[in-house]
């Protein structure tokens, strides 16, 4: 089977042992196909230096102090542009790859592959660090209960059982009904109240709350109810929490309100969110509430938290989120049944 893959074209060593009858524009010549084939290579691999002035100059045995313009040809100027004009070239190529426009549909599918195993290995992470935080608040409240092994065990049957549900394809949902009540609000927040003073920035406190607001999200839902869940979604100081708790904020009274209150700022924080419960729960509709604020508003009011109740912020911090923020759209997040939008004054 023969090699595909494009290689460098050697020219005969034996060269080098002869004198170099070649003209100027022969040089020149044998330099540019040197180059496209370089570029080629260069754009498989995915490696710039394999498209270097130093390797395209090996290839055909040209002193490259030549393309530097170390060396001239005082007779014919012409030659000294040409061999000018090539370096230029190759340096465009070269600025050009690494700003990641000359790169073959291959290595394009390559980067697109990996950038998809690196968001599955996030994933896996993100699925880890929940369980390890389970795992925690199982050993930290073992001490204060002897019931913490009868309700592990509730929780592994609830498990197979959703599993199961999962897993039926007759399977149909539980009639619901509606009961008229206030709003049931859920935050990770709720739980970094630490002896009365917000704290944020521990990874495993962020970890405890995250996994108690899941938990206190999925026993919610368990409830022979009629609901809609709305999450939240949008920067610190936004206006997140004073919508969730403000009664007149809208709010559709045909089922029960579920509010998940956090940041949610990235896609594949949102598809960890909701992906589950769309399984668990496909008749469940939900509504994403995206808080459209002007950064001015944001800053102003992060000045005024006095992080005990919340969490204050740096501007470089702020400006991070900003960046990071990704604008809820219904049309590729086929779990939103309902945007809204939300601009705090």
């Amino acid at each position: 089977m023969t090699d595909n893959k494009l290689k460098p074209v050697i020219t005969d060593n034996k060269r080098s042992n002869k004198r170099d009858t070649r003209s100027h524009h022969e040089k020149i010549d044998e330099l540019r196909e040197a180059f496209g084939r370089r570029q080629e290579l260069a754009k498989q691999s995915g490696k710039v230096n394999d498209c270097s002035i130093t390797k395209i100059c090996s290839d055909i045995k040209v002193d490259k102090l030549w393309l530097h313009g170390k060396r001239e040809d005082k007779k014919d100027p012409s030659v000294n542009e040409a061999y000018k004009k090539l370096r230029d070239d190759i340096n465009e190529f070269r600025n050009n790859f690494k700003a990641g426009y000359d790169i073959s549909e291959d290595k394009q599918r390559i980067n697109e592959l990996e950038q998809k195993y690196n968001a599955l290995l996030r994933s896996v992470e993100y699925r880890f660090r929940t369980a390890d935080a389970l795992e925690q608040k199982l050993k930290r409240y073992s001490t204060v209960t002897g019931q913490i092994e009868d309700k592990t065990t509730q929780l592994m049957l609830k498990n197979i059982e959703l599993e199961e549900k999962l897993t039926d394809t007759d399977y149909v949902s539980e009639s619901r009904i509606f009961i008229s009540g206030k709003r049931t609000y859920i935050s990770p927040d709720s739980y970094r109240m630490i002896n009365g003073k917000y704290t944020s920035g521990d990874k495993k406190i962020d970890n405890h709350a995250w996994a108690s607001a899941l938990d206190q999200l999925n026993n919610a839902l368990t409830r022979k109810l009629a609901m809609r869940l709305y999450v939240l979604v949008g920067l610190p100081c936004s206006g997140k929490t004073t919508w969730a708790n403000d009664p007149d904020s809208y709010i559709e009274n045909d089922r029960h309100p579920i509010i998940f209150d956090a940041t949610n700022i990235k896609v594949i924080d949102r598809i960890h969110l909701v992906h589950p419960i769309k399984s668990a729960y496909p008749n469940l509709p939900i509504v994403c509430v995206y808080f459209d604020t002007d950064m001015e508003v944001i800053r102003r009011c992060n000045a005024e938290r006095d992080g005990i109740d919340s969490a204050k912020f740096t501007t470089q911090k702020l400006n991070s989120l900003r960046n990071k923020l990704e604008q809820p759209n219904p049309y590729e997040e086929t779990w939103i049944d309902d945007l809204r939008i939300v601009r705090r004054k």
